[in-house]
């Protein structure tokens, strides 16, 4: 029994992780429904390099993980900018903006980062699922930074 919960096909709803990068959950559940108990970390683990998988789940794994990192960075970091837009708008003795200035640097290398990786799933991913859903997931995860972004630096420019 494999239950994904989404599908290329059918589904208008947004991929949440590639199943290949979350193979150790897929273990975890087959190993669970088999033993009816739950099963180690290692044990999934076990299975997947028993069946040949552990070191691709493994470099899928860590590829997601980054993306998700740098993703929340960069999310966080158009919070603050936007919070600090609204605290020179509601008090104009706020002059000093360097740490503004951070984070809208900080944004863009998130961003940067968040375009690099979208191009490294390319590549690790290759082979595991058509490159058309290669790169729908990672466009659907840069193109809302990349616009968000290119708003807050439109914004800084027409404050100047």
């Amino acid at each position: 029994v494999i239950a994904t919960g989404w599908s290329r096909c059918n589904t208008m709803e947004l991929q949440i992780t590639p199943i290949d990068s979350s193979l150790d959950l897929l273990a975890y559940g087959g190993m669970a429904l088999h033993d009816r108990k739950a099963p180690s970390n290692s044990a999934c683990l076990r299975l997947l390099e028993d069946a040949g998988e552990l070191e691709r789940f493994k470099e899928c794994h860590a590829l997601m993980s980054r993306l998700w990192d740098q993703r929340n960075r960069a999310w966080e970091n158009v919070r603050f900018i936007r919070q600090y837009f609204s605290s020179f708008a509601l008090d104009s003795s706020r002059t000093d903006k360097t740490i503004f200035y951070k984070r809208v640097k900080y944004l863009r290398d998130h961003v940067r980062n968040v375009e690099q990786i979208a191009q490294d799933m390319l590549l690790i991913f290759k082979g595991l699922m058509p490159d058309i859903w290669i790169k729908r997931y990672g466009g659907e995860r840069v193109m809302p930074l990349v616009e968000e972004l290119n708003e807050i630096e439109d914004r800084i420019q027409k404050q100047k």
